[in-house]
């Protein structure tokens, strides 16, 4: 067990914390441009993949192929440099994670419930990436112990959930969404959420 909560102090540690900060503002906006409704308000109580609807029915993994493409293109593009290599790194990283979890090193159900998201959601937007990098070296290896990693967790079909004693009555109001400017000012209608007793409408 302490092995793998090495991979937790890793991975909010430097540098991994300054590459996956510098990953994440540059996959948003392109994320935003293919999924109308990134979080899914009724989705709310659940930890899951945020890509998984993007695989729901035939057009959604068009989306899905289109976005990997989209990536594909840009990690080749000069001006990306610095975002390619810290994709590289964050691969690599779940690489280790992969080998690790294969050989049993680690405990897989510890590493599942803190980085699914993360490795499903790395995997999924850079997929066509690794497929084109194992192209180019000529080797199916290239990455392997992460596609073992993404894909055995997704064939369990059993992906993490949040404690039931966590998901307990709102004290957040509609009010409080709208303070908020948040986008979706019905967020607790369309949840079928009631305010708890006494708090501020």
């Amino acid at each position: 067990m302490a092995r793998a909560s090495d991979y937790v102090k890793a991975w909010t540690s430097e540098p991994l914390t300054t590459l996956v900060r510098r990953l994440r503002e540059y996959k948003k906006p392109i994320i935003d441009d293919f999924v109308d409704i990134y979080h899914n308000p009724k989705d709310f109580d659940k930890l899951r993949n945020s890509l998984a609807d993007l695989k729901s029915t035939p057009a959604r993994i068009s989306e899905l192929s289109a976005l990997q493409s989209r990536i594909l293109k840009d990690l080749h593009e000069p001006k990306n440099k610095e975002i390619k290599q810290a994709f590289d790194e964050v691969l690599n990283f779940f690489e280790a994670m992969g080998q690790d979890v294969k050989l049993a090193i680690v405990d897989s159900d510890y590493l599942k419930e803190y980085f699914y998201s993360a490795v499903m959601n790395n995997y999924q937007l850079a997929r066509k990436y690794i497929e084109y990098t194992e192209y180019r070296l000529g080797s199916r290896a290239t990455w392997c112990n992460l596609v073992y990693l993404a894909q055995t967790w997704e064939k369990e079909n059993v992906p993490p959930v949040i404690p039931r004693v966590c998901i307990r009555p709102l004290v957040l109001t509609e009010h409080d969404i709208e303070d908020c400017n948040v986008k979706q000012p019905h967020l607790l209608d369309q949840l079928g959420w009631h305010p708890a007793p006494g708090a501020r409408s």
